[in-house]
């Protein structure tokens, strides 16, 4: 047990997720290390598939367009959406990033329309 959580110590996790691509947000990713959740296995090829996912989903958090963060599907669907976006993904990320799942709620709330 106590070589796990050394091991646990040692990790960066902005060195392991590495750098972010241009136009993400830092500020997700300084939250998400902040938060202290960290990933480690037996063997390292497992780790790296978590850490490229917590890069994965850094890639997916966007300035909005009042300035602030917002978490969008990535890939083809390149958007925020109410019934994906707005509701599990955020709910999920508000766990590890809270300020950033707020600024996303509160896109939904500044840009809704009456249908």
């Amino acid at each position: 047990m106590g070589s796990i959580l050394a091991k646990l110590r040692e990790i960066n996790v902005g060195t392991r997720a590495g750098a972010v691509k241009p136009g993400t947000s830092n500020a997700a990713l300084d939250e998400f290390i902040h938060s202290g959740v960290k990933f480690t296995a037996s063997h390292p090829r497992i780790e790296d598939v978590y850490y490229r996912a917590v890069r994965a989903l850094m890639d997916c958090v966007v300035p909005s367009p009042n300035g602030g963060r917002m978490l969008i599907e990535g890939h083809v669907y390149i958007g925020c959406w109410l019934e994906s976006t707005g509701t599990v993904s955020t709910d999920i990320l508000s766990r590890f990033c809270p300020e950033t799942a707020q600024q996303v709620f509160e896109l939904f709330a500044d840009y809704q329309r009456e249908d």
